[in-house]
C-alpha cells in the first residue's frame, strides 16, 4: 500500500514539474510583409513601401529578424539595388538589397535571405526593422523606396514583397494546477502518515 502511495506521489511530482514555466527559448514572435512599388525612367526610379506593424507581446524580447525577398515583378529586368527609407527629420534609416553584402542585407534575388541581429554590420538595418515594431518609438511602417537598374532609358515599373520575421524569447506562462490535485496530494500525505514508517527505501521507478 505504501509503495503504491509513494509511486503516486512521484507521478504527481513529475506532473507538477511539467506545469512549471519552461526555460526561455527563441521562437517566432510575429511576421509582416513589406510591399513596395516604384516607377519612372531608369537608371534610378522612386516609389513607396509599407507594412503592417510587428506585434511583440508584453514580456517578450527580440533576439533577431530574418528577411526574405519573396517577390519581384519588374518590366525592366532585375534591378541591381532596392532600398526602403524609414525617415524622420534628422534620423533616416534604410533597408537595402544589392550584391554588396557589406552595405546591403541581401541581393536582389527572389529567395535571398538574411538574419539581422543587434550586432549586424549592415548599416541601419537593425534600426529600420525595430521601427516596424508596434509601440516602438519611433514606429514607422511606410516610406519611400528607391530602385536602381544597371542601364537607363525608357520606363520601368516594379513591385514586390519582402517577408520580415522576428524571433525572440516569448513570455513564460505558468499552467495553473487544479485545486483538486492539491486536495488529492494532501490526502496521500495523510495516508502516508497513517501507514507508519518503514525502513526499506521505495524508489519512484524500479
Amino acid at each position: 500500500m505504501r509503495a503504491l502511495i509513494y509511486r503516486t506521489m512521484c507521478i504527481l511530482t513529475f506532473a507538477f514539474s511539467a506545469m512549471l514555466p519552461a526555460h526561455a527559448a527563441t521562437v517566432l514572435l510575429d511576421n509582416t510583409i513589406i510591399s513596395f512599388s516604384a516607377s519612372g525612367s531608369p537608371n534610378t526610379i522612386a516609389g513607396w513601401w509599407s507594412s503592417s506593424p510587428l506585434i511583440i507581446g508584453e514580456g517578450e524580447a527580440i533576439d533577431y529578424f530574418t528577411i526574405e525577398l519573396t517577390e519581384i515583378i519588374s518590366d525592366f529586368g532585375r534591378p541591381v539595388g532596392i532600398s526602403f527609407v524609414s525617415y524622420i527629420p534628422g534620423n533616416a534609416r534604410s533597408l537595402s538589397f544589392c550584391f554588396n553584402t557589406s552595405s546591403c542585407v541581401a541581393d536582389t534575388i527572389v529567395g535571398d535571405m538574411a538574419v539581422i541581429g543587434s550586432g549586424s554590420t549592415v548599416l541601419w538595418a537593425w534600426d529600420f526593422l525595430n521601427r516596424l515594431v508596434d509601440e516602438n518609438s519611433p514606429q514607422i511602417n511606410s516610406g519611400n523606396s528607391i530602385v536602381a537598374y544597371s542601364s537607363g532609358g525608357g520606363t520601368a515599373n516594379i513591385s514586390g514583397q519582402v517577408l520580415v520575421q522576428v524571433y525572440g524569447e516569448a513570455a513564460a506562462v505558468a499552467v495553473p494546477i487544479p485545486p483538486t490535485v492539491y486536495l488529492f496530494g494532501a490526502g496521500l500525505v495523510a495516508l502516508m502518515g497513517m501507514t507508519g514508517r518503514r525502513k526499506n527505501t521505495i524508489r519512484c521507478f524500479d
